[in-house]
Formats: structure tokens, sequence, C-alpha cells
């Protein structure tokens, strides 16, 4: 049997695999595709390491980008106006942490699919914008990273979703 060298995410404190389960009784062959999302599996790591709810567990040869400083596009749905400087929770899966918008690089101007220079956002407009995060994220561009390389933003004094963004680079 192959030894599966894995990370946690976002710590990278390394482990290896042990088993893998799908039942108490069935014991799983690893491969790339192992299970759907729709199944529940267990692993088996061979050293105790602390994992929970909002933490990966990645191959280590895995090139998961993680970053406290990243630019996404926003698509802003929120009646109250956005602008850099303004904090929010950004929530990735199950993973969440403090997030503050560094600057509003421009908007999608949808008459023409141009982009123009702005310092905010109104509702339902796209933009590009910095942000800088309070614990690093998955900043794998959407295309490729799929469920991780998109987010939501909520408001922490009324935990309404404001906004959702993907990564484009």
């Amino acid at each position: 049997m192959t030894i599966r060298e894995l990370r946690k995410l976002p710590s990278s404190i390394a482990t290896c695999l042990g088993t893998l389960h799908q039942t108490f009784e069935k014991q799983l062959v690893f491969t790339s595709s192992l299970s759907k999302e729709d199944q529940a599996i267990t692993i088996q790591l061979n050293e105790d390491i602390d994992l929970s709810r909002g933490d990966l567990l990645v191959e280590s040869n895995d090139p998961i980008r993680l970053k406290n400083q990243f630019s996404a596009q926003l698509c802003w749905m929120s009646q109250q106006r956005v602008a850099a400087r303004q904090k929010f929770i950004l929530q990735q899966g199950t993973a969440s942490t403090r997030v503050i918008i560094e600057r509003i690089e421009n908007v999608l101007n949808l008459e023409n699919a141009q982009r123009e220079a702005d310092t905010s956002l109104n509702l339902n407009d796209i933009g590009k914008v910095d942000f800088k995060t309070a614990s690093p994220i998955v900043t794998d561009p959407f295309v490729t990273a799929g469920k991780h390389g998109g987010f939501i933003l909520i408001d922490p004094s009324t935990n309404s979703t404001v906004g959702a963004g993907f990564m484009s680079e």
C-alpha cells in the first residue's frame, strides 16, 4: 500500500493517511475520485491531530494556495453601499474569518461590459475588490477549485449575506 502524505490546512500540519471507511465494516482503497459529494466517509490518520470543521485535508503535493491578502470578483447583494475599510465575515465552505475590504478596484458596467474605476459597490454591482483576512483562506481560482474558490460575505451586525465572491486569479 502506498503511504499518502497529507497536509491539514490552513495550519500545514503534516500527517499520513491510515485507512478510509465508507461504512464501519467496509474499508476503501484510496483513489483520487474516492467518494462522491453526497457520500460520507471516515478517514483514519496515522497520527492524532486536531481536525476541526472548516479545516481542509489535502495531499502534501497539492498546490492549494492560502493567503491573507487577495483580489476577487464580488457581487454586492445589499441595499447598503459598500466601500473600502468596511469589515465583514467571510465564509468559505464551513470555514469563516473576519475580513476587511482594502480597496475596490473597478466595477463592471453591465450596459457595455466594460470595467470602470470606482470606489464603491451598489446593489447588484460586480467589482474587483482587494481583501485582507484575519486568517489565511484558500485562494485558488473558482474555475479550478470550485467550492473552495468562492465565498460569501456576511454583515456581522445583522448576520445577513451581503455579497458573493469568487477568486479569479
